[in-house]
């Protein structure tokens, strides 16, 4: 996902979807086209970011309970991680730092070689 965003599941609930990739080249933010839209159109719109824009549509409106919230979302930034280990699952992680305690968190020692198949592996053939 390129942007942070918001929105409502089935259930009626407010989630939150962070930002995970960096825009590509020149583009630019939702709230960015919209202020530049106005503008062109000959409005003023005075957003600086999206936190900005949600913060209004929450105070606009504030008497519907789930979009009321808007302005507290919060939005977790992924984490680069230093290996595989780190970018695996917290709530399984326990399992491998109490199984394989005494093994470095490095998956393999060279890359796989993807040309080679295992001699347990069925291989595909061309059907007509």
């Amino acid at each position: 996902m390129e942007k942070d965003a918001a929105y409502v599941n089935q259930q009626g609930r407010l989630q939150a979807g962070a930002r995970a990739l960096a825009a590509p080249a020149d583009a630019q933010e939702d709230w960015q086209i919209f202020v530049n839209l106005a503008m062109a159109l000959g409005a003023t719109l005075d957003y600086t970011s999206s936190a900005h824009v949600r913060a209004d549509v929450a105070r606009a409106m504030a008497g519907h309970e789930t979009y009321s919230k808007l302005s507290d979302l919060a939005f977790a930034r992924p984490v680069a991680a230093k290996n595989w280990l780190q970018a695996s699952n917290p709530s399984e992680r326990w399992k491998w730092d109490v199984m394989f305690q005494d093994l470095a968190p490095v998956k393999f020692d060279t890359p796989p070689d993807l040309t080679s198949t295992p001699f347990v592996a069925i291989r595909l053939q061309k059907a007509d």
